[in-house]
């Protein structure tokens, strides 16, 4: 009996991509399963600190009730750039609090709120500790508005959107 070599072929074929799809598949479960274990916990004063929930017995309000912060709540964060159309004719001033902004080393390091004290500092999550240092019109009494620098960063802003984040208060 002859032997043909194109079925042979086409069976390894058939089970080398069996194989392939059966080892995708297990590493996308595992992937699945393992990403929701990390939490990152972002502070000036320590770095990033990534850890595993298998290894950290507090959630991360204790952490940061340790570092000083009472949670605030959940508000509305968006995004501003010293674009003379998002602010008064005085973009790089805080009026009240006498801040200069400086589009480098205020890049998202600093808010405006309006019910918040001037030298407040928060901790938002995803963002990381910012300090309100101006104030928004008062038709958004209801937001924190961080700052994105120079106009050059309207894009990134804009993307940030305006999502409901959790914040804690120093």
């Amino acid at each position: 009996m002859k032997q043909n070599y194109g079925d042979l072929a086409v069976r390894v074929r058939n089970i080398m991509f069996a194989i392939g799809i059966a080892i995708w598949c297990g590493w996308s479960v595992w992937m699945i399963h393992n990403r929701d274990k990390q939490i990152e916990i972002q502070d000036n004063r320590i770095g990033n600190l990534t850890a595993t929930i298998d290894s950290i017995t507090r959630s991360p309000n204790s952490i940061l009730r340790e570092l000083g912060y009472e949670y605030y709540g959940g508000a509305v964060v968006s995004g501003f750039t010293s674009d003379k159309k998002e602010t008064d004719n005085t973009p790089y001033f805080c009026e009240g609090s006498g801040h200069l902004l400086d589009t480098i080393t205020d890049y998202k390091k600093v808010v405006a709120s309006n019910s918040l004290e001037f030298g407040t500092t928060l901790y938002i999550r995803g963002v990381g500790e910012v300090k309100v240092v101006d104030r928004l019109h008062k038709r958004f009494d209801d937001r924190i508005d961080l700052y994105f620098g120079s106009p050059t960063h309207k894009k990134e802003a804009k993307e940030f959107g305006i999502p409901v984040k959790d914040v804690w208060i120093k």
